[in-house]
């Protein structure tokens, strides 16, 4: 990441670098006796510098995701002017960084999400049993941080995406509920709805300004407003006659359509004749279609094609006539271009919309003796006569034949069978149905420890499969949590209860999941070692 600004300063009495970057303030010690920090420029909450006529110049940068405390950096300076420098490139830095921010649809790469702890914060509050599996498998499970999220960077786009999108306008009048009680208006309006109401209909703020407090206060002035015609006419609704009126408010009616129309006057007073189209009525009306224009009729098509074949001649020899060759476009092409450049410079001289319609050269195919061809299927089907109705009477007995049942089953020992399983199953659903209903924080439980397996699976066939031989540390990480799945999962089961059992059955797949990538990592381990 290319670095904006460096400057030496000292952190906790021990010396380093200072760097600002495009995502990242990060601090590199000149010796190895202390620890390099860095984090992100969003999770910068607050920048505080002490006095210009301080004695020390001092930076404190106050980090932290959303919704948690932050943290304190102090560092020091060894003059005032790095110390200014630093604070205004922080600041410009961070200003960039949440611009950028607030670009709907901006796509960032993989090192700026896995770098945003802000965005990965935000997501797992939205989203609880996300932020149950990161618990389980970061917290508990020992899991880096950049291995949880490298593989759902495709999450995190798509929820920056969906953090960054802007709220449309809404017609605000129509959303707000009012109740008549003693009649006065009751309505429940937040500061944030009468800031909408004012961007939408300017015109209430202009008689909010005019009225509040002079004439009225705030609450009666809200409160006449939502009673008043003025309302109804914002709101789009018809008012009649008998409605209540309003000394302070109707004179307003029609202030806002006025405003519009004036200002509809106006923009149309800044368009160019050029594309001026309701300019173009009073000369040219397309009332009457094309008819009243001669050149748009079908009879005099070659009589156009003739005239822009003339012009562009004429073009062409004004441009080879000339006394300079240097205008020649066919010299031009000779002298600077290769022979695939000069087809593509002429093509660009050439005035393709002049040109005739090309011609389709399409080759017609004639079959003879095309009336077999079809017939043929007819053919096929003709010497084979199905008769249905011998089908259809056998069904028939069938359905109408009194069987009984009682000795069927007596008599059967397949109908036996099948019917202790069908019964085997009944009450196996019914005792599964009593213990999701009974046992609510074990079926939790049981999906929480097969979210986190599979996320260690996820990652050990990542590696695994990956071949690189630098993840060999890594891979060997994932593989011991792996081998305290079986414990894992009897925790579980233990947990629940008279339920272990069937924590045990639910669990089944998983654990032939694990033992078989173990199995494929000894065998790896053994064939590495021979």
């Amino acid at each position: 990441m290319e670095i904006q600004l460096s400057i030496p300063v000292s952190y906790k009495k021990s010396n380093g670098t200072l760097h600002i970057t495009q995502n990242d303030l990060s601090w590199n010690p000149s010796t190895s006796h202390s620890t390099a920090i860095k984090f992100p420029l969003q999770t910068i909450k607050n920048l505080q510098a002490t006095p210009e006529k301080s004695a020390k110049a001092m930076l404190k940068v106050f980090t932290g995701p959303t919704g948690s405390e932050n943290t304190a950096h102090t560092f020091v300076f060894t003059n005032r002017q790095d110390c200014t420098a630093m604070k205004d490139g922080l600041r410009d830095a961070i200003a960039l960084k949440l611009q950028a921010k607030k670009k709907v649809g901006m796509l960032h790469s993989r090192e700026e999400l896995l770098s945003d702890r802000e965005l990965q914060q935000s997501l797992l509050l939205e989203y609880p049993e996300l932020a149950a599996t990161f618990q389980e498998t970061v917290v508990k499970g020992g899991l880096s941080v950049d291995q949880f999220w490298g593989t759902r960077i495709n999450v995190l786009q798509a929820f920056d995406f969906e953090r960054s999108q802007d709220k449309g306008p809404y017609n605000v009048l129509s959303t707000l509920r009012i109740s008549t009680k003693n009649n006065n208006a009751e309505i429940a309006l937040s500061r944030e709805k009468i800031s909408d109401v004012f961007n939408q209909h300017p015109i209430i703020k202009t008689i909010y300004d005019q009225v509040v407090p002079n004439q009225l206060q705030e609450v009666e002035f809200w409160s006449r407003f939502f009673q008043s015609k003025l309302c109804k006419e914002l709101r789009g609704e018809p008012f009649h006659s008998n409605d209540a009126s309003d000394s302070v408010l109707d004179k307003w009616l029609g202030a806002q359509a006025r405003d519009e129309e004036a200002r509809r006057l106006m923009r149309e007073e800044q368009v160019l004749r050029l594309i001026d189209i309701e300019g173009n009525e009073a000369n040219v009306s397309m009332n009457t279609g094309n008819r009243p224009d001669h050149t748009m009729r079908p009879s005099t098509i070659k009589t156009l094609s003739s005239l822009n074949r003339l012009s562009q001649n004429m073009l062409r020899s004004s441009m080879t006539n000339d006394s300079d060759d240097e205008h020649d476009p066919d010299v031009i092409i000779s002298k600077e271009s290769t022979d695939e450049q000069q087809a593509e410079k002429l093509q660009e001289i050439l005035l393709g919309d002049l040109k005739d319609d090309n011609v389709d050269a399409r080759i017609i195919l004639s079959i003879s003796k095309q009336r077999q061809f079809f017939d043929s299927d007819k053919s096929q089907t003709a010497g084979h006569d199905y008769d249905p109705r011998p089908l259809i009477r056998q069904m028939k007995m069938d359905l109408l034949c009194p069987h009984d049942l009682q000795s069927i089953l007596q008599n059967s020992e397949g109908c036996k069978q099948a019917f202790k399983d069908i019964n085997d199953s009944i009450q196996k659903s019914i005792v599964m149905a009593a213990s999701q209903q009974a046992g609510g924080e074990s079926s939790r439980a049981v999906v929480l420890c097969h979210d986190a397996t599979n996320e260690f699976l996820k990652q050990f066939w990542n590696d695994f499969l990956s071949g690189d031989a630098s993840l060999a540390e890594r891979l060997a990480e994932t593989a011991k949590v792996l081998r305290k799945t079986r414990e894992r999962v009897e925790a579980v089961a233990i947990a629940a209860g008279d339920l272990a059992d069937q924590v045990r059955e639910q669990l089944k797949p998983t654990m032939r999941a694990v033992d078989r990538a173990l199995k494929e990592y000894e065998r790896a381990l053994f064939l590495a070692s021979c």
